[in-house]
């Protein structure tokens, strides 16, 4: 995984962690549901490109 992928994904995580905080203060499920598929998206990311390095490609 490059650093570059590493840095993206982890900045969608906190920008997910972000929304669903935002989205919990003011009560808006919208936004915080957003957040949340932000954080699962980039965590499933990182972990599908670390799996690609424990494989070697």
């Amino acid at each position: 995984m490059s650093i570059g992928r590493a840095i993206a994904h982890r900045a969608k995580i906190a920008r997910g962690t972000i929304k669903q905080f935002i989205g919990r203060a003011i009560g808006d499920t919208r936004l915080r549901n957003q957040g949340g598929l932000d954080r699962a998206s980039g965590n499933a990311a990182r972990a599908v490109d670390k799996l690609g390095n424990a494989l070697g490609r």
